[in-house]
């Protein structure tokens, strides 16, 4: 009661995560302000993770008949708008979702009652759109997976109110909601404590649908036969495939792996990438501050000083990267120095300290410096757009 019913009620009541420190003189908004910063920064334009969200439909196939989900899929593909529209007129949960109406007459109120600056527009315009490519990704499956899952809960002779219900509930258990009553509880608190609960809301919902779907398998729900079934099932479709994916997404943007043994081969980097590293992160990755710890030992073996030390929180990771600029800019004049690199630490600084989208700006100029100082070497025309979208060189390109 006092663990997780009272503190979920106050959330849902008062529509707020984070915990007010009395008399903290004004220090949490400093830190609430990092972490937004930090998290556009992070995924303002990112392509990478806006495509990383297929692998939702695969997590969603653990509580939706995957064949339901393609024809929903048709549907959405015949007529958009549409489809859309009938999802947001049936479920007041969805309508919020899609277009974010709450947030959008937040805004309005501000610049009637503020007279915001320039600036202030400009950052709260950034604030605003950091996710738009996220959204955009969101607002195409979540539809679709509402659908079906809608379809279903029809067929299985449940009414209207109930199958809205249960399609919403089917979107919020496998693609995530950030809205207070949503919200698990390791991820409210201080703002200072949430600076280090960054981006794990994905994987703790990961977590709490396998560990839901693992405990059903074993209380004998499905038959012994029916169970192990069931078990590999999920365990295929709600962790394996959307380690797999994802990490298949990220080789393929970054131009593939790195060959870390120096054999000439890339498949078996391939493999090791996709079906060692991947899961083995995606697992780790489901236990908040462990997890991190554990990444920190395996990185350790390989011969990749960078991603050797803990890191703390995307916040505190970007301010490090911010801190830099000057010193990386120095040596990339006077000293012969990672022009890149000098690129893409101004653009962190810009990002966390006037709050503008500067790493969006940082990929393609970075890339574009490391190819102007002969340290990038595209292997053709592909392979340099590739480089200007992510900012990454590949394996390939590298003298």
């Amino acid at each position: 009661l006092e663990g997780m019913l009272t503190p979920w009620l106050n959330r849902a009541a008062r529509q707020q995560v984070i915990t007010p420190i009395t008399g903290d003189a004004g220090l949490s908004r400093v830190a609430t302000v990092l972490r937004s910063r930090a998290g556009a920064a992070a995924m303002f334009g990112n392509l990478i993770n806006a495509m990383q969200q297929i692998s939702g439909f695969a997590l969603a196939s653990i509580k939706v008949k995957p064949k339901l989900m393609l024809a929903a899929a048709a549907d959405f593909a015949s007529n958009q708008r549409k489809f859309n529209r009938a999802v947001a007129e049936a479920s007041p949960y969805m309508s919020n979702r899609m277009d974010n109406e709450i947030a959008a007459m937040s805004d309005q109120i501000n610049e009637i009652l503020l007279n915001p600056s320039i600036l202030a527009r400009a950052q709260d315009w950034t604030m605003r759109h950091a996710y738009f490519l996220q959204s955009a990704m969101d607002n195409t499956m979540s539809p679709i997976i509402w659908t079906a899952a809608y379809n279903q809960a029809v067929e299985g002779g449940h009414n209207h109110r109930d199958s809205v219900r249960l399609a919403d509930s089917a979107v919020r258990e496998t693609q995530g909601s950030t809205l207070a009553e949503d919200i698990s509880r390791i991820e409210t608190g201080n703002a200072w404590v949430r600076l280090f609960t960054q981006f794990i809301g994905y994987f703790n919902m990961q977590a709490n649908l396998l560990g839901t779907e693992f405990v059903k398998v074993t209380r004998g729900e499905y038959g012994l036969r029916g169970g192990a079934a069931r078990g590999l099932y999920v365990f295929m479709l709600g962790f394996m495939v959307p380690a797999v994916v994802s990490e298949a997404i990220v080789q393929a943007f970054r131009g593939g792996p790195e060959d870390d043994d120096d054999d000439g081969e890339y498949l078996d980097d391939w493999l090791a990438s996709l079906f060692f590293y991947a899961p083995m992160r995606n697992a780790t990755a489901m236990v908040p501050f462990v997890g991190q710890g554990i990444n920190a030992v395996v990185n350790a073996t390989n011969n990749k000083p960078y991603d050797d030390r803990l890191a703390t929180s995307p916040a505190i990771s970007m301010l490090e990267s911010a801190a830099r600029a000057p010193v990386s800019v120095y040596k990339a004049i006077a000293n012969d120095g990672n022009s890149q690199k000098a690129v893409r630490d101004v653009g962190t600084l810009l990002s966390m300290t006037v709050g503008l989208p500067g790493n969006l700006a940082a990929r393609p100029i970075g890339y574009a410096a490391g190819v102007a100082d002969d340290k990038i070497s595209p292997t053709g025309p592909v392979d340099a757009v590739r480089g200007l979208l992510t900012g990454v060189a590949s394996a390939d390109s590298k003298p």
